[in-house]
């Protein structure tokens, strides 16, 4: 099993928290790790490379909108729609950025993207900010507490060998109502699967 991971990171508290979290996935199972930090340029040819040659998991991670995963000063798109179906080759495609799911609904990429499963995150409140546009109210740091505990969720499902469905439906077994924050970000955690489209 392996783990290839690109992770765009902004430098905001939902990047520390995420880089901490992949920091606790066992090195031994990790292909390829390309960290991109603002101010640096985008390593495309490594990007590629990593997804070409990863078969079984690959996780984009970062900032994002429905076009695509945007570069750490969140100037531009590093990973867009057909970046995205020429070079993934992953059985196994995890997309954690606002509105990832749209991006897959969007491009109808179930079509195209020949892998076998992709989650990919919706919306996910990450600061108060976020919260407040969703009519929650909570303290960042009530926010950083329960998106740790999502994240660590996260990592022990990447080194098991569950299907990604099986994933998303511990996500959604896991949610504890009374926790609005817990309930809007897994919530929107989606599972898809690669669906051959009639006459293409």
């Amino acid at each position: 099993m392996g783990i290839s991971i690109i992770f765009s990171n902004s430098g905001d508290a939902d990047c520390i928290l995420i880089k901490q979290m992949l920091e606790r996935i066992p090195k031994e199972v990790i292909g390829s790790f390309i960290e991109i930090k603002k101010g640096e340029e985008i390593p495309y040819y490594d990007m590629i490379k990593a997804m070409h040659e990863e078969k079984d998991t690959i996780l984009f991670i970062g900032h994002g909108t429905l076009y695509g995963m945007l570069s750490p000063d969140l100037m531009e798109y590093m990973v867009w729609e057909s970046h995205f179906i020429d070079h993934v080759k992953a059985d196994r495609v995890i997309l954690w950025w606002c509105y990832a799911s749209e991006f897959i609904n969007q491009g109808h990429l179930t079509h195209h993207l020949k892998s076998s499963e992709i989650l990919a995150t919706g919306m996910f409140i990450s600061n108060a900010a976020e919260a407040t546009m969703e009519k929650i109210t909570a303290t960042q740091e009530e926010i950083d507490k329960t998106n740790t505990s999502i994240y660590e969720m996260l990592v022990n499902m990447m080194v098991s060998t569950n299907t990604l469905d099986g994933w998303v439906d511990n996500f959604q077994k896991s949610i504890h109502p009374d926790n609005e924050i817990d309930v809007f970000n897994k919530s929107r955690i989606k599972y898809y699967k690669y669906v051959e489209e009639i006459g293409g």
